[in-house]
């Protein structure tokens, strides 16, 4: 028998002492008895061999991703959900270095909500369940997926050419998730599964818009992906069309009032 086999046979019958003493402790028992049954059945394991190591302790995230996390949640549901927001901005703290302890953030629509979930904690795969948000209403989007989208949003909102805005200029997706890259630039990413292995995916440290979102209806909730070297393309709008440098930049038109803020 090889070594496979035999740490299969070793871990099937742990596995399940596991789930019976969940079951025991989940009726009669405590959090705090169960923890201690759990972590002295790890000692009997091979070091490495199942991630029981999550059990360890409360799960949690940095003081400051937490702050930035809830007023992003503020943001979108007590400020951006409404009919009557059209086509408006609005922005939140944004978020420090996500990379410290693994914070991630997954946005996914279920019917007609939108669930966040974060994890972070050892190794970054504890669930935050009191950050856990629902968005009732709320469709996630993004400004990237395609060259019109963005041509079409960049030249309306920020080039200012305003006499027709045309359909698509934003994306409606399933999901959206945002962590730490340590790709080709280290620094926070966002990603859309939709999208697949090209537009937005393959870019690394392209989540830097400063904490502005936008919605074109009150419903969906679009984030920006960015880029380095261009204006717009697929893969968003160029990083520099966020801060305050930038004449026509989207914080510049905001504090003209040339650019409409949520309310």
């Amino acid at each position: 028998m090889g070594v496979a086999e035999k740490i299969l046979f070793l871990v099937i019958p742990i596995i399940f002492l596991i789930v019976v003493v969940i079951i025991f402790f989940g009726e009669t028992g405590s959090w705090e008895e169960l923890k201690e049954t759990v972590m002295g059945i790890e000692s009997v394991l091979p070091k490495g061999r199942i991630g029981l190591e999550e059990l360890e302790g409360d799960a949690s995230i940095p003081a400051d991703h937490r702050t930035q996390i809830l007023d992003l949640s503020s943001t979108i549901k007590d400020t951006m959900l409404d009919p009557g927001n059209v086509n408006c901005f609005e922005k939140f703290s944004d978020f420090s270095n996500l990379g410290e302890s693994g914070t991630t953030l997954e946005f996914a629509l279920q019917g007609d909500t939108t669930v966040l979930t974060v994890s972070g904690g050892a190794g970054g795969k504890q669930i935050i369940t009191d950050l856990r948000t629902e968005f009732l209403g709320m469709t996630p989007c993004v400004i990237a997926g395609g060259q019109i989208v963005t041509n079409r949003f960049f030249t309306y909102f920020i080039a200012g050419q305003r006499e027709r805005l045309n359909h698509p200029y934003y994306q409606s997706v399933s999901s959206i998730k945002i962590y730490y890259n340590t790709g080709n630039r280290n620094g926070n990413k966002i990603e859309v599964p939709d999208f697949g292995e090209n537009a937005v995916n393959d870019e690394s440290k392209n989540f830097e818009s400063d904490g502005w979102l936008f919605t074109p209806d009150g419903k969906n909730i679009c984030f920006f992906p960015t880029n380095w070297g261009n204006d717009h393309d697929e893969d968003g709008i160029a990083n520099e069309w966020f801060t305050s440098e930038e004449e026509n930049s989207i914080s510049s038109q905001i504090e003209r009032g040339d650019l409409a803020r949520c309310s």
